[in-house]
């Protein structure tokens, strides 16, 4: 290293001190395994780009870059370089440094370096960025990609940042497969460019729109590699993007192939940073590399684009096969011991070599355009700021923040197929092919993706959705509601044939079978509408329509009928003591009454058909605010809706509720009409515990129909109770307690009429052993008053059961008067018109 030194001083003496700088290349191309250094060709050819740059430079050739002695007319600056390994390492980075900033001798003011090219590993950079620009004030080119690095102190690149592939990444996986979509990505924990370039994915996803999971390696172990490995086959995502470098992806590629995710048909990977896979001699070992090379098979790649520039090409050979140029640039090495023994490798070409020329040509340009080059390095910074060139890697100038400024930023994707035509018996190798070319927001589709197994159909973009929640009515739920159903169908059934076979008796006849019978099947209609509410599915069906539709046919047409029968009952009733006040003789047929009821059933089937046709309810799925990372609804339940011409659903239940309403109304009036009429054949007190079984029915199950709408079973057990407890406020009032009533009531008259029939004879016995004026009391609730020309009976009306079926008084006066003196024979004669009870020989006033 002291013989270098000493060369260089000496050129020193040709140019002057105040013109000549020295270049720092801080580019890593070794790695160690055990004891051993070994170089990297592909890391080398970028300090191999920094060599034949700054070559350029000194020279003042055109043989690479042809407009390049045009640039450098009148530029008396002239560069020491040297080459420094950093091993990929942040510590090595910065021993380095410190390495070369001892350069020379105490009295050289000169050695130390003015200028770096910084190194490509972005952790690396990140060192050498705090401690030469932050710490030294060197300014550094470097071809680091990490947008963290944005806007450091005397930091420049000519390199794109991540941001870009980020994007281009995001962009493709959106144009082949759309959204919604998942995207998994899978990086190591510790690895801080896979967190970053992590970070950058879900940033580009979001704004696409794009599902975005991230799956960390805790630690680079197997252990740790298996556990999330396993969580990614658990989500069932299909695309996965891996960020790591070497060393980590070949462990995570093995995993992964073990648990069928990766070289299988339904997984799509994306890798980058592995721009040698596209290489024709890229393979792997068939022992010992073969589930790597099936795992691989119809995976992609994508690397950043740069149109071949064949002046570097040939410069870059001529320097490997020249021994002279070659023995030139391990001079600049700072350990060039390393290379006593190493062979100059095949052709190489990494995309980065173009920037890392580029990087040394715009220092080379900024220090000819900086006055006080060498004394001011903010001011060499500020010139860097403005250098503009055509380079290398196109068109090259910087922004504010050092960042180079460019929006034709190419990147394209390769599709890597395994090939058994190309592949030997030691070696798989792979057919490359572009598939796709990305710049900005814009992808050109060159070819179709050719996946593992020789299939170009993409797997599907959303993980399958697992543990969904349809909220379906269980089957118990079910059995409950169609127990209430069918017992309140048992019950009505059975009253119906009782009712017939009963028809002849006083309870039934008064209560008018025609109707109750009609009553009855409004009833069972009403109860028939439980069981389309039971019908639910997964999806969508006309079955389903139809059972939704059928809900309100069966539960209006049913409460017409109900309803129709009362009304019927009072109307006929009101018409038939209307006649009877007039002294005339009235006969009213059930037809005559039916009216209402035909109204009332012909409009509401006319409404419910024009429903039906114009704006019918569907069954629908819908969906409960509960979503996957994707935006996929992960629960929904089955309701009934109306989802054409919904605007009309509001015309309906208006015409609907109006004319029942009305029916409702009309009803309870004509009971009250005949609210004085007989005991026997008044509905009154029957209707008002129906009315009231009716209101306190919505009353109650209203709020709790609107509490459970969103809950399927709730809503189905609420409503199924709310439909029998309706069919049993028609029917209880009117068979349960009216019936039990009336008949007590008439077999008490008619135990009143034999009792009465008992006075009459034991009042003409007692006619002729009891004197005038002697009253005789019985047990019981009857006395007999004697007097001289009659014998007068009272049945005592404290009790309630002194009421007849057809008589109305609280009290019965029964008297017998004698024949008078005259001779003539006496007769029976009523002092309050005539009654349904006639004694012979005995006189019945009220």
């Amino acid at each position: 290293m002291n013989n270098i030194s000493t060369s260089l001083l000496d050129d020193d003496s040709a140019r002057g001190a105040q013109s000549r700088g020295r270049m720092l290349g801080l580019m890593g191309y070794t790695r160690t395994q055990g004891n051993d250094r070994e170089i990297h060709s592909r890391f080398l050819e970028l300090s191999a780009s920094v060599y034949l740059a700054w070559r350029e430079l000194e020279e003042r050739r055109g043989d690479i870059l042809s407009g390049l002695p045009a640039l450098l007319v009148g530029c008396d600056v002239s560069w020491d370089l040297e080459l420094r390994d950093t091993r990929f390492s942040e510590a090595q980075a910065v021993n380095q440094l410190l390495q070369a900033m001892d350069f020379g001798n105490a009295t050289n003011t000169t050695v130390e370096p003015t200028v770096i090219i910084g190194p490509l590993l972005k952790t690396v950079a990140k060192t050498v960025t705090v401690l030469a620009g932050g710490g030294l004030g060197i300014p550094q080119v470097s071809v680091a990609t990490s947008p963290a690095l944005e806007g450091s102190p005397l930091f420049a690149r000519t390199t794109p940042t991540d941001i870009n592939e980020a994007r281009a990444i995001m962009t493709y996986l959106h144009s082949l497969v759309g959204t919604p979509s998942v995207v998994a990505n899978v990086f190591l924990l510790t690895d801080l460019h896979g967190n970053e370039y992590s970070v950058l994915l879900q940033n580009q996803a979001d704004r696409l729109g794009i599902t975005f999971q991230r799956f960390a390696i805790q630690e680079h172990n197997e252990e740790s590699i298996e556990k999330t490995i396993q969580s990614l086959r658990a989500s069932g995502i299909k695309y996965i993007v891996p960020i790591m470098y070497q060393g980590v992806y070949e462990d995570v590629v093995r995993i992964a192939y073990r648990h069928g995710i990766i070289g299988n048909p339904e997984y799509f990977w994306l890798f980058q940073g592995k721009a040698s896979w596209p290489n024709d001699n890229f393979g792997w070992d068939r022992e010992t590399d073969g589930d790597l090379a099936n795992a691989l098979d119809g995976v992609g790649t994508i690397q950043l684009q740069v149109d071949p520039y064949e002046p570097l090409d040939i410069a870059a050979k001529e320097l490997r096969e020249s021994p002279e140029q070659w023995a030139g640039f391990v001079s600049k090495m700072a350990e060039p011991e390393l290379f006593v023994n190493f062979t100059p490798p095949e052709t190489q070409t990494p995309t980065f070599r173009f920037f890392a020329f580029d990087a040394v040509v715009a220092m080379g340009l900024a220090a000819c355009r900086a006055p006080n080059y060498g004394q001011d390095q903010k001011q060499l910074y500020d010139a860097l700021q403005h250098v503009e060139f055509n380079g290398t890697s196109g068109h090259v100038s910087f922004g504010a923040s050092g960042s180079r400024a460019s929006v034709s930023t190419q990147y394209i994707v390769w599709n890597l197929v395994l090939s058994e035509a190309r592949s030997t018996n030691t070696t798989y190798h792979y057919d490359a092919q572009t598939v796709a070319m990305m710049v900005g927001d814009q992808v050109q589709i060159q070819n179709s993706f050719v996946y593992s197994g020789n299939t170009t159909t993409p797997p599907p973009p959303l993980p399958p959705l697992r543990d969904y929640d349809y909220n379906l009515v269980p089957l118990g739920a079910h059995i409950v509601g169609l127990c209430m159903g069918g017992t309140i169908l048992l019950i009505s059934t059975f009253l119906i044939a009782w009712t017939l076979r009963n028809k002849d008796k006083f309870a039934v006849r008064s209560a008018q079978p025609t109707f109750l019978v009609l009553l009855l099947c409004g009833v069972i209609i009403m109860a028939c509408t439980i069981i389309p509410m039971t019908f639910q599915g997964k999806e969508e069906s006309t079955r389903l329509d139809r059972a939704c539709m059928s809900i309100p046919w069966l539960l209006c047409l049913g409460f017409v009928c109900a309803m129709s029968a009362i009304l019927a009952k009072a109307w006929r009733l009101e018409q038939i003591s209307s006649g009877a006040q007039g002294m005339r003789r009235v006969t009213v047929t059930a037809k005559q009454v039916m009216k209402p009821f035909f109204v009332l059933l012909i409009w509401n089937a006319t409404v419910l058909t024009v429903w039906t046709v114009v704006s019918p309810y569907h069954y629908v799925r819908q969906p409960v605010d509960n979503t996957d990372r994707s935006g996929r609804n992960l629960e929904s339940y089955g309701v009934c809706r109306i989802t054409t011409n919904s605007n009309w659903k509001w015309i309906f239940f208006v015409l609907l509720g109006v004319a029942n309403v009305a029916g409702v109304l009309f009803t309870a009036y004509k009971c009250y009409q005949v609210r004085n009429k007989s005991f026997y054949f008044s509905e009154t007190v029957y209707l008002t515990w129906s009315m009231a079984s009716l209101l306190e029915t919505g009353l109650v199950g209203g709020p709790f129909l609107l509490v459970a709408r969103n809950k399927p079973t709730a809503h189905f057990l609420v409503s199924s109770a709310l439909i029998c407890i309706t069919c049993l406020a028609f029917v209880l009032p009117m068979y349960a307690f009216k019936y039990n009533h009336i008949e007590s009531a008439y077999s008490d008259a008619k135990r009143d009429e034999a009792r009465i029939e008992d006075i009459n004879r034991l009042a003409v016995a007692l006619d002729g052993s009891c004197d005038d004026g002697d009253d005789v009391s019985l047990p019981g609730r009857l006395s007999i008053h004697r007097s001289e020309h009659s014998t007068t009976h009272v049945l005592d009306s404290s009790s309630q059961h002194s009421r007849t079926p057809f008589g109305g008084g609280r009290s019965k006066t029964f008297g017998h008067r004698k024949s008078g003196s005259d001779g003539k024979k006496g007769r029976d004669s009523s002092a309050a018109g005539s009654s349904w009870l006639s004694l012979p020989r005995w006189r019945h006033s009220q």
